[in-house]
């Protein structure tokens, strides 16, 4: 008899010691699952910096090859460019590079072709396709710019002030394209946003012809792309 009532009076307090340890379960489940919830992703912003940066060093090293090499720069604009350079093998190689919204957002892409040089010394076919993504996600704002040989964009209108120290007049002055710039926003679409600036001198530009019926020198002596 004395046992039945101890039971009966702790049975308030079972009850109670029950309910608070299945919350202090939960609290602990819950404490658990935040943790690897949080360890998830941060990994996965990791891994996805790292791709990142592989696909921007990349992007990077091709276009600045695509510069420099280039014989001609043909300007689209600030959405788009194209290289136009002599392949090894003898054909013309043309590398269209674009800015341009896909199905994932804005993307950095190239096409490239290979066709014969025409009389003026330009490629005979125009890249054609959708072309490779060099860098996906990239900002909307992203642009090409092009430079004189002094560093100054040609789509600035000389105001006649004087050049840079160091820098000739005449490239200052100039208005043609010799190099070419590329601001870029990498990661736009995720929390690790990051502006770049790309900018290469075009090294191989061909020679302007003497007189317009000249055809232009398609490789300056010395200069064979890779």
């Amino acid at each position: 008899m004395n046992l039945r009532k101890r039971l009966s009076g702790d049975s308030g307090a079972f009850m109670t010691n029950t309910i608070a340890g299945a919350v202090l379960n939960l609290l602990t489940v819950l404490a658990l699952a935040g943790a690897v919830a949080g360890m998830a992703y941060y990994n996965l912003n990791t891994a996805k910096h790292g791709e990142q940066t592989a696909a921007l060093a990349l992007a990077e090293s091709t276009l600045r090859d695509d510069i420099a090499w280039a014989g001609a720069v043909i300007p689209g604009g600030p959405r788009a460019v194209t290289f136009e350079s002599a392949a090894n093998d003898g054909q013309c190689r043309s590398a269209r590079w674009e800015i341009k919204p896909g199905t994932n957002g804005v993307n950095l892409t190239v096409a490239t072709s290979l066709s014969a040089f025409t009389a003026d010394g330009h490629c005979e076919n125009a890249p054609s396709g959708e072309g490779d993504i060099m860098l996906p996600g990239v900002a909307p704002d992203s642009a090409f710019q092009y430079l004189n040989a002094g560093g100054r964009p040609v789509s600035e209108a000389h105001t006649g002030a004087p050049a840079p120290d160091g820098v000739r007049t005449a490239h200052w002055e100039s208005p043609d394209v010799a190099a070419v710039a590329l601001e870029v926003t990498a990661g736009y679409d995720t929390n690790r946003e990051t502006r770049h600036r790309i900018s290469q001198l075009a090294l191989s530009l061909y020679e302007e012809p003497s007189s317009p019926d000249a055809a232009t020198t398609q490789v300056p002596e010395g200069n064979l792309r890779r």
